[in-house]
C-alpha cells in the first residue's frame, strides 16, 4: 500500500540525514579525545625514560598526581565522545521505532477500512523496519570513514611537521 511508503519516507530521510547533523561535533570531540590520549601517552613516557630524575630529585607523588589528573581529564573527553556517539545511535533507534509505528497505525487504519488484509500488517511492518537496515549500515559506514579521514590528517601533520633539529654532516 503506497500510504505505508509515504509514512515512512521521512523517517527513512531523517535516519539517513542524522550522521550529517551531528559530524562537526562528533569529529571536533573525537580530535580532542585523541589530542588528549596523545598527551597522556607522552606524558608517560616521559615519565618512565626521566624514571631516574624522578626519584632523584623525589618528585614520584607529584608524577603520579600529574599521570591521575591527565587521566581524569581524558577520561572526561571520552566520556563526553562516548555520550556523543551513543547520542546519534539512539537517535537513529528511536526514529526507527517510531518509523515502524507510524506504519503499524496507518496499516491498521488501512486495515479497518478495508484497504489491505489484516495478514498484509505484520509483513509490511516487518518490511518497514528492515528498510532501516541498509540506512543505518550507511550511517555507520560513513562515520568510520569520517574516523579514516581524521586520522590521515593526523598522519600528515606528523609528515608535514618540520624537523628542529638536523643530524651533522657526514
Amino acid at each position: 500500500a503506497w500510504p505505508l511508503a509515504i509514512v515512512l519516507l521521512p523517517f527513512l530521510a531523517a535516519a539517513a540525514l542524522t550522521p550529517f547533523f551531528g559530524q562537526k561535533r562528533s569529529e571536533r570531540l573525537g580530535t580532542q579525545m585523541r589530542a588528549g590520549l596523545g598527551d597522556l601517552n607522552a606524558f608517560a613516557v616521559d615519565n618512565i625514560q626521566g624514571i631516574r630524575e624522578i626519584v632523584a630529585f623525589d618528585q614520584g607523588k607529584a608524577r603520579i598526581d600529574q599521570i591521575e589528573e591527565r587521566g581524569r581529564e581524558f577520561g572526561t573527553r571520552r566520556r563526553t565522545f562516548l555520550r556523543q556517539q551513543s547520542f546519534q545511535a539512539s537517535f537513529v533507534e528511536l526514529i526507527t521505532a517510531f518509523g515502524g509505528l507510524s506504519v503499524l497505525t496507518t496499516g491498521a487504519w488501512l486495515v479497518i477500512n478495508g484497504h489491505m488484509e489484516s495478514t498484509q500488517l505484520p509483513l509490511a511492518t516487518l518490511i518497514a523496519l528492515s528498510s532501516f537496515m541498509p540506512v543505518t549500515e550507511l550511517a555507520t559506514t560513513l562515520r568510520q570513514i569520517m574516523e579514516t579521514l581524521a586520522a590521515c590528517r593526523r598522519v600528515f601533520a606528523v609528515h608535514d611537521e618540520p624537523v628542529h633539529v638536523q643530524d651533522g654532516t657526514r
